[in-house]
């Protein structure tokens, strides 16, 4: 195929197939380093501070969230992407060569703000190229493309660990990022020129965010479900100290990952017809189970089956809950986006400092057992939720 046959077919008005390719590299880099980010670094600090470095790097995405409506309206989408997944590409790769802890960190932080940034993009893209009985649906081939990477990407990481070592896989995602760069740079998808209401205080729109009780339910759900993805970056601690080896944990990865690519898309077709709000009970229920199951400090066959239900659980919630909130949103859409984008972040800065705490004091079994009492708490704010 020419570049010029490629750019006719990926940079229509409606640019959703360029930002699914985006999509799935990004992801791919991305999770390349996911599973073993633990374990890097734990050969740097003991166990229980590896919880607090986690958390201080993810403030930082609560700042870029909370920063993304301002920064969009500076440089628009589509320059706005270019720039944040330079800044990925470049991080990762320092991430590869530093083994010094307080710069690591620094760099880690950098790195989450950019990455953040890249994905609030990636969601406006959806979100303004597409209809309202195509939201959910198209949200759902978002999660399809990004769940491709994810399956193959820990695969990736766990055969350039076994072939190296843990630093060259922080160098392997960056090269994959950048492929992902390359790609955005040639092709320029069009983006949505008018993002935010100029002039609009930001203060004064947080405080409204939340006088919307559906909307402080959205966002209840959707720090709920980043609150306990985040237990799970020490998922790779439990399983290696039950026997199980670098390399199988990436293909372990990579195979827990397909319920996403299969699920997500049929999900959001179902939630475009039938509401978001049993799906959303559906995968915090199947989560509460997980969380308990992983609790009584089970044989690693089980730990493994319940790594399995818990990828299907987060199908039934993490699309759905972007779908579920740009519903809800009105025109104020990316300058409200800031605030509920805050969520993720502060779930994964929760998770970490409480997880410091417990670990300090109890096993690792205890913080999945706490995991699944606020699941019930997450399940039982989206029982209140009403259909949009």
């Amino acid at each position: 195929m020419s570049r010029m046959h490629l750019r006719f077919r990926l940079r229509p008005t409606q640019p959703l197939g360029a930002i699914y390719a985006l999509s799935f590299l990004t992801a791919l880099g991305i999770a390349t380093i996911e599973p073993f980010l633990a374990l890097y670094l734990k050969t740097l600090v003991p166990l229980q501070f590896v919880g607090l470095i986690i958390s201080a790097s993810f403030t930082v995405s609560i700042v870029a969230n909370l920063l993304g409506g301002r920064i969009i309206r500076k440089l628009h989408e589509q320059r706005a992407l270019i720039f944040f997944l330079g800044l990925t590409t470049i991080a990762l790769f320092l991430m590869g060569y530093i083994g010094h802890i307080v710069v690591l960190v620094v760099i880690f932080s950098l790195y989450t703000f950019a990455v953040t940034l890249v994905w609030f993009n990636v969601h406006l893209y959806v979100k303004h190229n597409s209809d309202a009985q195509h939201l959910s649906g198209n949200e759902g081939k978002l999660g399809v493309f990004v769940n491709l990477g994810v399956v193959l990407a820990p695969f990736i990481g766990g055969a350039v660990a076994t072939r190296f070592d843990l630093p060259a896989v922080f160098v392997a995602a960056a090269l994959i990022t950048l492929i992902a760069f390359i790609l955005f740079f040639e092709l320029r998808p069009y983006d949505h020129e008018v993002v935010v209401t100029e002039n609009e205080n930001f203060w004064t729109s947080l405080k409204m965010f939340f006088r919307e009780r559906e909307l402080a339910r959205i966002y209840f759900a959707l720090f709920g479900l980043y609150f306990l993805y985040a237990t799970w970056y020490f998922l790779p601690v439990l399983l290696t100290s039950h026997g199980l080896s670098v390399a199988n944990l990436g293909l372990l990865y990579s195979l827990s990952a397909i319920p996403w690519v299969v699920l997500e898309y049929p999900i959001g077709r179902w939630a475009d017809k039938k509401g978001e709000r049993a799906f959303l009970i559906t995968g915090f229920s199947i989560l509460s189970v997980v969380g308990f199951l992983y609790g009584f400090g089970p044989s690693l066959p089980w730990i493994i089956a319940g790594l399995f239900i818990g990828v299907i659980g987060t199908s039934f919630i993490e699309q759905i809950t972007f779908a579920a909130f740009f519903r809800r949103a009105g025109e104020r859409d990316v300058e409200r986006l800031s605030v509920f984008r805050s969520a993720m972040g502060l779930g994964q800065v929760t998770a970490p400092l409480l997880a410091a705490v417990l670990l300090s004091v109890a096993p690792l079994p205890f913080l999945f057992t706490f995991s699944g009492l606020l699941s019930l708490l997450f399940l039982a704010n989206v029982l209140s939720l009403r259909r949009a």
